[in-house]
């Protein structure tokens, strides 16, 4: 059965064409340099505050704001890239899955 999954998705790997694959790759590299840099800033933020801190009560002011920062940013960022599926890519994958599917239940129903 794990075998079987494994050759499933070696399949579904192989059978996007390459140009695809470098375009989603450079696509994905760009989101994460994005996504580090919002971190960074935001981080930056809550290190100049917890530096400013006087007291106790100012420091968990600092982290109780940075963890509602972060939190903030991350749901933004996730509404941001879910929206952002192109249509064509997910017709692709669909397609992909579909033929692997139907190759897996014929290769079981001759067994």
């Amino acid at each position: 059965m794990i075998a079987l999954r494994f050759a499933i998705a070696c399949a579904v790997l192989t059978s996007f064409p390459l140009s695809l694959q470098a375009n989603n790759f450079e696509e994905k590299k760009a989101q994460y340099v994005e996504r580090l840099e919002l971190q960074i800033q935001e981080l930056d933020k809550a290190k100049t505050c917890a530096s400013d801190s006087k007291n106790m009560g100012e420091l968990r002011k600092c982290r109780k704001a940075n963890k509602m920062a972060m939190k903030e940013l991350k749901s933004k960022l996730k509404e941001k890239y879910s929206k952002k599926q192109k249509p064509d890519d997910e017709s692709k994958v669909n397609n992909a899955d579909d033929s692997m599917s139907n190759n897996v239940s014929d290769e079981l129903n001759e067994k």
